[in-house]
């Protein structure tokens, strides 16, 4: 696998574990703290960035 399908892979990754932290939340089992709010939106930024950079590859 070349660069471009691991980068494929990890913002994948990246966006499944966005939508845990955000189903976390909604569901009640945490509270959105500044740090789960901070992580989750962390990772939908990695993941957008590293799709765009995969399409720009």
């Amino acid at each position: 696998m070349d660069a471009r399908g691991y980068m494929k892979w990890l913002s994948i990754l990246c966006l499944v574990m966005a939508l845990f932290g955000t189903a976390v939340m909604l569901v009640g089992y945490k509270a959105p703290t500044i740090g789960l709010v901070a992580t989750v939106a962390t990772l939908v930024i990695a993941a957008a960035a590293l799709g765009w950079e995969t399409r720009e590859r």
